[in-house]
């Protein structure tokens, strides 16, 4: 296994300039330099320093500079594209796989390294990451905050695309007057009918390979398991019988969503108080598809929405309202919007800047009033997670739920050493987000990112703890 430890410092010179910066240094270097299946190791930095410290240790070293917008990863080691560029071409090295270490974490030891290396070999997956529990567990603490509602706000396409999906559904159903009843150019407040812009969707992973003869889809739960099927299965003809939303197959990863509104919900009346600059522009929806759950606005001229929230679903309170848009490309964009609210009798204000959006993920969080620290989610989770009636039993473990301690553990990226298969890199942070990463468990006593002054007397303290030897004594 080729391994490299990019070391570039940005702000923090000073304390790694430092005897015990540099003592730290020297430890995560030499767990590298120990590992046995590690077979070459080579350091890139952009400092003479790092470059003494290399030869000391007899390792193979390069002087780079690093293109600071290229170095856009929110997860890899600042300096990692560079030194694989300057890996393949300059120094002309191919591998298969490849192993990136950062050099924050003292407390690694040759053996983890090893230990993860032959996980990665042994396993089918891509990427092999370095991960820790999570402190702030869904299920259980969060000091400030607990969540009151979380959704992803779809934003509407143009009323062609709506009239086509629509076409297409009378088509398969044979259903009389079903472009009327649900036309996009009906002017009841344009809110009949409705379908999403394309988002992205894998539908090989929710058992969908292919298009099928209408490519539209019910989504139905089956106990823990959710199935899509296809409306050429459905008996009947009647239309009030056939369940909204319908998801249309746009592609192996890419879906939409047409959804009917109801004449009863109570967001239609909140229209009219929207300025006639606005324009209804999308919606949220409850995980069951059953209920909208807020309307969002656009304004005709650009760049500013209103977001109506269904008030009578969030009693008098304060909350934190989290908004951040999704581009085109899949990626949360710039412009987070954090809002503190009171009220939610009107529309709120967000601004965005005018963009490819094909949603808006937003968070609604109900403000502690005390100092609990056991705020986040209600407990016991979603029923989806657990089984039985009169006793909740763990999906995965099959234990009883007895409180929140039987809940699984959530993990989340840790830092410490990345690994992967070759070609990668330009896609590891998509890899990861979209599951398709394995983690390696670090233990507390094995896990530390170096950062600041504080994350040194936490590492002194973890090593006085174990009885080593931390090596840095402060003067």
């Amino acid at each position: 296994m080729i391994a490299i430890i990019p070391i570039f410092f940005e702000g923090d010179q000073e304390f790694w300039r430092r005897r015990e910066g540099e003592s730290l240094l020297l430890k995560s270097v030499a767990a590298a330099a120990n590992a046995r299946e590690i077979k070459k190791l080579i350091i890139f930095s952009d400092d003479d320093l790092i470059l003494d410290l290399a030869k000391s240790l007899n390792i193979d070293s390069y002087i780079i500079d690093i293109e600071t917008d290229t170095e856009t990863s929110k997860l890899l080691p600042v300096g990692t594209y560079a030194s694989v560029k300057y890996l393949r071409e300059r120094m002309k090295i191919d591998f298969e796989n490849l192993m990136v270490l950062n050099f924050r974490n003292p407390l690694l030891t040759p053996d983890v390294i090893d230990e993860a290396i032959n996980k990665f070999k042994r396993s089918k997956i891509p990427v092999l990451i370095s991960v820790k529990k999570s402190i702030d567990h869904p299920c259980q603490l969060n000091a400030y905050y607990q969540i009151a509602d979380v959704g992803f706000i779809h934003i509407f396409d143009d009323d062609e695309a709506t009239g086509r999906c629509v076409r297409c559904l009378d088509k398969h159903l044979s259903i009389r007057h079903t472009v009327n009843q649900c036309n996009p150019d009906n002017q009841r407040l344009n809110l009949r009918c409705k379908v999403t812009k394309p988002f992205y969707f894998d539908w090989k992973a929710r058992g969908v390979q292919k298009n099928g003869v209408s490519g539209i889809y019910i989504r139905k739960y089956d106990g823990l398991n959710i199935k899509y099927i296809p409306i050429d299965r459905i008996p009947g003809n009647t239309f009030n019988k056939i369940p909204f939303p319908f998801w249309i197959y746009d592609g192996p990863g890419q879906a939409r969503i047409l959804l009917r509104f109801r004449d009863e919900e109570k967001l239609y009346r909140d229209v009219s108080e929207v300025d006639k600059d606005f324009q209804l522009a999308g919606a949220a929806f409850c995980d069951d598809c059953n209920r909208i759950s807020s309307l969002l606005f656009k304004n005709l001229r650009g760049g500013k929405y209103l977001l109506v929230l269904n008030s009578e679903d969030f009693p008098s309170h304060s909350y934190m309202l989290r908004a951040v848009p999704v581009g085109s490309s899949g990626r949360a964009e710039k412009g987070i919007i954090e809002l503190g609210l009171d009220d939610f009798s009107g529309p709120i204000s967000l601004h965005f800047e005018d963009q490819a959006l094909y949603g808006i993920i937003y968070s609604l969080f109900k403000v502690a009033e005390d100092d609990t620290y056991d705020l986040c989610e209600p407990f016991p989770p979603h029923e989806r997670l657990w089984t039985g009636s009169m006793q909740k039993i763990n999906v995965r473990t099959g234990k009883e739920i007895m409180g929140r301690q039987d809940f699984p553990d959530v993990f989340e990226p840790e830092g410490t050493f990345f690994i992967m298969r070759r070609n990668l890199i330009p896609s590891f942070d998509r890899e990861v987000l979209q599951g398709g990463a394995g983690g390696f468990i670090m233990k507390d006593t094995d896990s530390i990112q170096i950062e600041s002054e504080f994350d040194l007397l936490k590492y002194m303290a973890i090593t006085r703890a174990l009885g080593r030897s931390s090596g840095d004594k402060k003067e």
